[in-house]
């Protein structure tokens, strides 16, 4: 691939850094260039840590997880939010997000994206993202970003809330799975190990 995504809290990788903090950083590997993208739209500094940069398949996006509440306009849930950064386009949008673009209104972490990207996957504790979050659990989020959709993955075999707690999902360079652990003990029938367990839910690629 072209495209190295890191994270560092070095501050001489680009000129004016002064967050004195974790950012992500892309390198180009044919330019040897290296620049910031988890900062402010004016290209100040993000105003806290950012961490766990994936790049996709292709090389071309990157998701990440910020506690800045200034890397995209009207960020104030005061969280750790999802964000992808476009390599191509150069641009940053907030993923953690509602079909109806609230922002999430708890911490989201551990994600990953498509080789599209367009679809990203997280685990969240915000009980905003989708209808009917009533579970008080830590649940796996898809986020179609091309259509502005959000679907709950770790749901039970027929329909109803996870009962446990679901963690680092994963999701396939097509898009038609999405991995994750769990606690949960109906989300498939005759689950009575008692320990945390591998699932593999339909993802939202064709």
């Amino acid at each position: 691939g072209r495209y190295v995504s890191f994270a560092s809290r070095a501050n001489n990788l680009i000129a004016d850094d002064y967050n004195h903090t974790w950012d992500i950083f892309v390198h180009d590997l044919e330019t040897s260039e290296t620049w910031r993208i988890s900062e402010a739209p004016d290209g100040s500094d993000g105003n806290s840590s950012s961490v766990s940069p994936t790049i996709d398949c292709h090389g071309t996006h990157v998701v990440f997880i910020s506690y800045a509440s200034n890397l995209v306009a009207q960020d104030n849930n005061y969280s750790a939010d999802v964000f992808v950064y476009d390599v191509v386009a150069d641009t940053l949008i907030r993923a953690s997000v509602s079909s109806e673009g609230d922002e999430a209104n708890d911490y989201t972490y551990s994600a990953s994206i498509d080789r599209s990207g367009k679809y990203v996957v997280f685990e969240s504790d915000a009980t905003n993202l989708v209808p009917d979050d009533l579970n008080a659990r830590t649940d796996i989020f898809v986020r179609d970003i091309v259509n502005g959709v959000t679907t709950r993955v770790s749901v039970a075999y027929d329909g109803a809330e996870s009962n446990g707690y679901s963690y680092q999902p994963s999701i396939s360079c097509d898009a038609l799975f999405v991995s994750f652990e769990s606690d949960a003990t109906n989300l498939v029938l005759d689950d009575f190990n008692n320990r945390t367990d591998i699932f593999i839910a339909p993802g939202q690629g064709s």
